[in-house]
């Protein structure tokens, strides 16, 4: 609905407009793969395609290509994962040293809460990042039944029910860690 609205008030560069919202589509459904996509969805990233959106670009744009020093980062942080609850949890750490050799890119670490909450038998997913002076925790599930955004809230955080974040102003996540846990605990159970 919004975009053919901001299609239909916008006559003059409408392939673009259709471009940026079809990257806002293919960015919020996990590229169409998130439970919560829908057939309308489906229809309007058909519409804006209709319009003008180069798909080609949102795909190279959203991800497809990485740095080699962001590929070789991923791969060293994957391999620190660690599984809790019988494996329906999966998280890691990352400490502010681990960002320093990397130079602190946001884009090093995106996608890996995504990947982690992909292996098999994983309910909920947390990558814990310091910050200068707190620790940001991005939480996903796989379906509405194990809501992380509830997890999210009861720390101050929120987001959607498979995908929600907070911030934690401390500085040894070690000891916060069981907390986390436990109540991950609570919503990790459900298929």
């Amino acid at each position: 609905m919004i975009g053919k609205i901001a299609l239909a008030a916008n006559s003059t560069g409408n392939a673009q407009m259709a471009t940026c919202l079809l990257a806002g589509i293919v960015a919020d459904t996990g590229s169409f793969r998130y439970n919560q996509t829908s057939s309308d969805t489906f229809e309007m990233a058909a519409y804006l395609l209709k319009n003008g959106a180069d798909l080609q670009l949102v795909v190279q744009k959203l991800g497809t290509q990485l740095a080699q020093e962001v590929f070789f980062f991923r791969n060293k942080i994957l391999a620190s994962v660690k599984f809790y609850n019988n494996g329906k949890i999966a998280g890691v750490v990352i400490p502010m040293e681990s960002m320093k050799a990397i130079e602190g890119s946001d884009e090093a670490t995106e996608g890996i809460v995504e990947t982690i909450r992909n292996i098999e038998n994983v309910k909920v997913s947390f990558v814990a990042r310091q910050m200068e002076d707190t620790w940001r925790v991005s939480l996903r599930s796989h379906t509405p039944s194990n809501n992380v955004s509830e997890v999210a809230a009861q720390f101050g955080g929120g987001g959607h029910i498979c995908a929600a974040a907070f911030k934690q102003p401390i500085t040894d996540f070690t000891q916060f860690l069981p907390d986390l846990l436990e109540k991950i605990s609570r919503i990790s159970l459900h298929e």
